[in-house]
């Protein structure tokens, strides 16, 4: 069973992740 705290980390992780991306693609698409 995976703890609580480890599962809060990876949710955390692919939100910052998906964030972060959105921010880059944004910038990008900038002229």
């Amino acid at each position: 069973m995976v703890s609580l705290g480890l599962k809060l980390f990876c949710a955390w992780l692919v939100l910052a992740c998906s964030l972060f991306c959105f921010v880059y693609s944004l910038l990008f698409s900038m002229p």
